[in-house]
């Protein structure tokens, strides 16, 4: 996770957040725990949970 990113969890209703769809193949993802040394280790299904959360298929896609 980039310094200064924003964790997807707990965003306030109305903030899109797109998933690459590749993601949700992953056994797990890393996502940031609010400050620095936290960190979640979550199953990818956690995206299709999370409101205003889209999975895109080709997003990372080069152009």
């Amino acid at each position: 996770m980039e310094i200064g990113g924003v964790t997807p969890i707990g965003l306030p209703s109305g903030i899109r957040v797109w998933v690459e769809a590749g993601v949700m193949d992953l056994d797990y993802v890393i996502l940031g725990g609010g400050n620095r040394t936290s960190k979640l280790k979550v199953p990818p299904a956690i995206f299709e949970i999370l409101p205003d959360c889209d999975i895109v298929e080709g997003l990372a896609k080069p152009a």
